[in-house]
């Protein structure tokens, strides 16, 4: 297989360290796998954008606000929306109508998404002007808001009322909210650390806000993420119609 490069850069390096460091790596890889000149390298930047400067260190934090305000509040909002229907009997009537479960929790979803989408376009642009690619944006925002939803609702039907989800739900945002690290210091990027969720969404994000000209990076984001959304929309419905039948 051809060899794949990620540099990890603090953004303070010049362009011209970037690019001796780059180069110098390329020709390393070409000498040991014995390739030829014009054979592509597949590079991946972090921690840079397209200007060769680090945002400021204020803009910084716009990923992690929207990482965590708008698409992570969606997993603490579709437990307590379930948990209330759940004491209405509202889920009970449901469960004799001619809808899927699914498509309660995908109806759900989609319109705490649409806040979500709310929250990320009355900041965004009111702090990075029309700099963010706003349909790579849009398209992290669905994908990992729906995450969220889905993650929620399928860690709701596991517990009996909110106050039961609450505390190991913390928890758990807390260790999702892990990749925040590296994303402050991306020389920091263990494999455990990748392989969590929330890091390819935290860099989505990233790479959408601040444009580095690595599509790659939102193409990688977007289907890791759609994969979940699916998975945990198929499990979310299939433990909760059975907790709700057993009870």
């Amino acid at each position: 297989p051809l060899p794949e490069v990620t540099y990890y850069y603090q953004g303070h390096e010049s362009e011209k360290v970037r690019n001796l460091l780059a180069l110098s790596t390329e020709a390393e890889l070409r000498q040991l796998y014995g390739m030829e000149n014009g054979e592509p390298i597949k590079s991946t930047f972090l921690g840079v954008d397209s200007a060769g400067e680090a945002p400021p260190f204020n803009l910084q934090w716009v990923p992690i606000f929207i990482f965590s305000d708008a698409a992570l509040f969606g997993m603490v909002f579709i437990a307590a929306l379930i948990f209330m229907e759940k004491d209405e009997g509202t889920l009970r009537a449901y469960m004799v109508s001619p809808g899927r479960l699914w498509e309660y929790i995908l109806s759900k979803g989609l319109a705490l998404t649409v806040l979500a989408l709310f929250l990320t376009f009355l900041l965004v642009p009111l702090t990075l002007g029309l700099e963010p690619n706003y349909i790579h944006l849009f398209l992290i925002i669905v994908t990992g808001s729906l995450f969220a939803v889905f993650l929620g609702a399928w860690l709701a039907a596991y517990f009996d009322n909110f106050s039961q989800f609450f505390f190991p739900t913390i928890v758990l945002l807390i260790f999702l909210s892990a990749p925040s690290v590296a994303y402050f210091i991306p020389s920091f990027s263990p494999a455990w650390l990748r392989w969590l969720p929330s890091y390819p969404l935290i860099f989505g994000l990233r790479e959408a806000l601040f444009p580095s000209g690595n599509p790659q990076i939102i193409l990688s984001a977007l289907i890791i993420l759609l994969a979940l959304d699916v998975v945990l929309l198929f499990l979310a419905s299939r433990v909760l119609q059975r907790q709700i039948v057993r009870s």
